[in-house]
């Protein structure tokens, strides 16, 4: 297809320069050559057109739903932590009594005492009245009555001992209600720590649907870009085809044509997101020729770098004089830096591998070594598979329930981002999606971390972050070696 475009653009310029020496008869000859071309052109750029406007509505449902989601996961969270202020209200007042209970149960235990020891006394006293020695018979002569003294004792007795039993009493319900205190205390303890558990399961479901979201933007953005470049060729190959359906007349229109074509003024964005400028109109019909004899896919989001091109890779942090470099200083020359210019070891090839993923290797090591990520442990994977319409590899269903998110128990936080030998490993596949006019890099090892630069102490230095942010330090640009 790309040297039928060739050809198409050939007679456009053969015929404007026949007009020019008014040869109107070769210009009709040269345009009636291309008629079929024209035609197919024609409605594979409408075709295109169609199938990414769809795909953009369908996106935008997508955006739409994801929200709505988002909304609802928003306002369950706000459920769980009203529910949450108010176990956690429970909890305080619960402790907040205990301390009565305790304090009350030791005032019970100190008159407890007190009346054991007026208990033992009066006993005492009454077994010394009981006493029918010599002695104590006249040790009681003077009192106010032998026998009404014994008997004062015993009701004494009696009341006191009574007193006792009300104090036990007391004491056992006073108990009785500290223990059912602290037992709600403790199950108001858990419901609590149940709580911060859902809480932190809706903030992961959050943070995915945030991922998803971005994803989403992102690649509406594109659609909403390749839908423009679309259009812009669909509109030309219709003026085209409007002239050869009636030459006789509009054959002079030729001349407006090829006026467009010859304007080398970028006016249309690309069809490829690896493309952030804008093109002239024949690079943008020259391309749409390229993806038809391809057979690329409208479909894939992906970026096409040229597999036998070199590209320097630079961050929008730190701009474009520094490039993603070989560290010199390491004789293993696995390490990487982001330094000035210094030849091979900045130059890189992008090779995509399938699914949506990239290697990258590096040209000094004649494409022998690879981005990679070491010293990380595989996750288990995040996602569970979905039948389509999510049948982009990696690509989960806007929502997630709680009991089908799997994480990894334990994953490192911090890998190490190197230079190593190819082989088949994840750490060497990365996604390269467009994002805000640069591309994200996204690891295959999962836990939605993206290629970042972190400045430790002055060095700046290749790490994984979470990728839910917008950071111009996880933002890069692919600049082809000329």
């Amino acid at each position: 297809m790309s040297n039928s475009t060739t050809l198409v653009i050939e007679a456009l310029q053969q015929a404007a320069v026949s007009l020019e020496k008014q040869d109107k008869q070769s210009a009709i000859n040269s345009l009636s050559k291309i008629t079929g071309e024209v035609a197919s052109f024609k409605q594979a750029a409408a075709a295109s057109e169609k199938e990414t406007k769809q795909l953009q509505i369908k996106t935008t449902a997508e955006v739409s739903d994801l929200i709505a989601q988002q909304g609802r996961a928003y306002a369950e969270r706000n459920n769980v932590k009203k529910e949450l202020e108010v176990a956690y209200a429970n909890v305080a007042g619960l402790k907040a009594a205990i301390p009565s209970y305790t304090n009350q149960i030791a005032h019970l235990q100190s008159t407890l005492g007190e009346r054991n020891n007026r208990l033992q006394q009066l006993r005492n006293r009454q077994k010394e009245l009981n006493d029918t020695s010599f002695w104590s018979i006249i040790m009681s002569i003077g009192t106010l009555g032998f026998d009404r003294l014994v008997k004062l004792i015993s009701l004494e007795i009696d009341d006191v001992q009574g007193q006792i039993n009300n104090i036990h009493n007391t004491m056992a319900a006073v108990q009785q209600e500290l223990s059912k205190s602290r037992n709600l205390q403790g199950e108001c303890e858990r419901r609590v720590d149940e709580l911060n558990r859902t809480i932190q399961q809706k903030n992961k479901v959050i943070d995915d649907l945030s991922f998803l979201e971005l994803k989403l933007n992102n690649q509406e953005k594109v659609q909403r870009q390749r839908l423009v470049y679309f259009t812009e060729v669909n509109l030309f190959y219709i003026k085209l085809q409007t002239i050869l359906n009636n030459l006789s007349n509009k054959v002079e229109d030729v001349r407006d044509i090829v006026e467009e074509l010859n304007n080398q003024n970028p006016t249309i964005a690309s069809f490829d997101p690896a493309q952030t400028g804008l093109i002239s109109l024949k690079q943008a019909i020259l391309l749409f020729g390229d993806t038809l004899k391809n057979d690329v896919s409208i479909r894939e989001i992906e970026p096409v770098f040229d597999p036998n091109a070199v590209y320097f890779i630079t961050n929008e942090w730190l701009g474009n004089d520094k490039f993603l470099t070989i560290d010199k200083k390491d004789a293993a020359q696995n390490k990487l830096m982001m330094t000035g210019s210094e030849g091979k070891g900045q130059l890189w090839v992008i090779k995509s591998v399938g699914d949506g993923f990239f290697r990258l290797m590096n040209r000094t090591y004649l494409d022998q070594k690879s981005l990679d990520i070491i010293d990380e442990k595989p996750p288990v994977d995040f996602f569970p598979k979905r039948s389509k319409p999510w049948d982009k590899p990696g690509f989960p269903p806007p929502f997630i329930a709680d009991d089908q998110i799997q994480r990894p128990s334990t994953f490192n936080p911090n890998p190490t981002v190197a230079l190593t030998g190819n082989n088949n490993g994840k750490g060497q596949l990365w996604k390269i999606e467009p994002e805000f006019g640069y591309f994200r890099l996204t690891s295959a090892v999962g836990n939605h971390r993206s290629l970042d630069v972190v400045n430790e102490g002055g060095n700046m230095k290749l790490r994984l972050n979470d990728s839910s942010t917008r950071a111009s330090s996880q933002q890069w640009k692919f600049t082809k070696y000329n």
